[in-house]
């Protein structure tokens, strides 16, 4: 299994907001599929072994359906872990 997380500061209410789409870059909502694909994207044209190393794990586990999303929500006094469905 290879999990991806995102890290958000949590607001006062305990709530977790993820970036929507980005027209002015073209990124996609984070944590969706498309914004994986994307990202993969962006590691294999990095230039760099480890960064291509890391999109073809990534790949591997979702070809697998062993690829696991999750956002951690953070303030100053505690923790919060969603896993996306």
């Amino acid at each position: 299994k290879v999990i991806l997380n995102e890290v958000k500061p949590m607001g006062v209410d305990g709530s977790i907001k993820l970036s929507g789409p980005n027209p002015v870059t073209g990124l996609p909502t984070q944590m969706t599929d498309a914004w994986v694909q994307n990202a993969v994207f962006r590691l294999e044209n990095s230039g760099s072994d480890a960064a291509k190393e890391t999109a073809r794990i990534i790949i591997d586990a979702y070809a697998r359906g062993k690829l696991i999303k999750t956002i951690t929500g953070v303030n100053s006094s505690s923790v919060n872990l969603v896993k996306i469905p």
